[in-house]
């Protein structure tokens, strides 16, 4: 079973506060204004639920992940 891994909403401080104390397996700055990331703790719930975490990344954060464990599989999707 797949599930969307969505992070609960933040403040933006609680989300930089979470970023500093790197829980998160990567996190992008978009349109020089927003910062979005990847919460540790969403892939975590995900595997304890026994689901796979489906979640839609730029290159960069695809990159980050990859490094993050070889148990890792990317599935990229071109547009026609």
């Amino acid at each position: 079973t797949f599930i969307q891994l969505r992070e609960k909403d933040l403040t933006e401080e609680e989300f930089l506060e979470e970023l500093r104390q790197g829980l998160f397996i990567e996190a992008e700055i978009i349109h020089h204004q927003q910062v979005s990331g990847t919460s540790i703790r969403e892939i975590h719930n995900a595997h304890q639920e026994g689901l796979i975490g489906v979640h839609d990344f730029d290159i960069g954060g695809t990159n980050n992940i990859a490094k993050a464990s070889d148990k890792v599989i990317i599935i990229a999707l071109l547009p026609p």
